[in-house]
């Protein structure tokens, strides 16, 4: 059962999930906001610092920019994209080599072309990836708080984030940030990068989400996940006797993949030019709606180019997880001119 706890007019909501295994979940969701101008019961407010603060259906609709993160400009490459001994000796160490090989980069660059979206299943090399799968197992156990903060505000989001990694031992956040990478990007997708964001998160069992937002930037933007959900690779036994653990992972039998735990990033189409209202993105949640889905899984990196007014959220994650949701989420401002050059 969700529980929503609101002030009306004092307060945003907050959403916590009582757990009984035994009972059935019940969900009750709505929006609460003071009355407006025009609206049953709308009373005039001063102007005071206290009442500018009260909860409203325009604040809670507003998309505005998160303080926890701000794009960075990057300088523009003004020598070739062509990859040096030195950037492909940098991406060897983080990205599969397999990725990197001509022919493959020139599949994948058609892949975005025709479908703005890429699944790259055990991109990072296994000399990354093991040693920071261990961690995360630790860190579902007993998260570390330093280094790390909570996002919000509640009413959009709550998850923990970090500027700095992942992982001090292992720390791909570095290979979202460096020149090298974007020049793999530009070969991927055919896109020059201006400026880019990055952060690492951590989606708690019974308490992290993100509500749905949608992009107002009136070009497309870059954007990409690399999950490194270590619990994604624990099977969920099927009822049916004789299925073990390799073919109920081979079935993609796990509490991620079927919903069950929630937590898979979702982004949907928006719903018509005069009703393309956040706060309201459910209504359109259906098969057609849904552009992207991808489940919290393990070390699987997702690019998608994102166009304008596109929502996209982060599903709530259930008590019952078996650990959290870890990726880590980043996005890049392009060339308009580059854009249009490529379609």
């Amino acid at each position: 059962m969700l529980i929503i706890a609101v002030q009306p007019g004092k307060s945003f909501h907050d959403v916590e999930e009582v757990y009984k295994s035994e009972s059935p979940r019940l969900a009750i969701s709505g929006w609460f906001h003071t009355p407006q101008e025009g609206e049953e019961g709308y009373t005039p407010v001063d102007t005071s610092i206290e009442e500018r603060a009260l909860s409203s259906l325009e604040q809670l609709t507003s998309i505005r920019e998160d303080k926890m993160w701000s794009f960075t400009s990057v300088p523009e490459e003004k020598d070739s994209l062509d990859f040096t001994e030195d950037d492909l000796s940098f991406l060897t160490k983080y990205i599969n080599e397999v990725y990197l090989t001509p022919d493959v980069v020139e599949q994948l660059h058609e892949s975005m072309a025709d479908e703005s979206l890429l699944e790259i299943p055990d991109f990072l090399t296994s000399e990354i990836a093991n040693p920071l799968h261990t961690y995360l197992s630790e860190q579902d156990e007993s998260p570390t708080n330093e280094g790390w903060d909570i996002a919000g505000p509640p009413h959009k989001q709550r998850f923990r984030y970090s500027q700095t990694g992942i992982s001090p031992a292992s720390n791909p956040t570095e290979l979202f940030l460096h020149p090298a990478f974007r020049k793999w990007l530009y070969h991927v997708t055919g896109l020059e990068i201006t400026a880019q964001r990055t952060l690492a998160r951590h989606f708690r069992p019974g308490s992290d989400y993100t509500l749905a937002t949608e992009l107002t930037s009136p070009t497309p933007q870059l954007e990409a996940t690399l999950s490194l959900t270590p619990s994604s690779l624990r099977p969920k036994f099927s009822k049916v006797q004789g299925i073990g653990a390799r073919a109920a992972l081979s079935n993609r039998q796990t509490g991620w993949s079927s919903g069950e735990f929630g937590g898979y990033e979702v982004y949907l189409a928006p719903n018509s030019e005069e009703d393309n209202d956040p706060a309201v993105y459910k209504s359109a949640e259906t098969d057609d709606a849904v552009l992207v889905s991808s489940d919290a899984s393990w070390n699987v990196f997702t690019l998608v180019l994102r166009d304008t007014g596109v929502l996209k959220f982060v599903k709530y994650v259930s008590k019952s997880a078996w650990g959290g949701r870890w990726d880590i989420t980043s996005e890049w401002q392009v060339k308009a001119e580059s854009f249009e050059a490529d379609t």
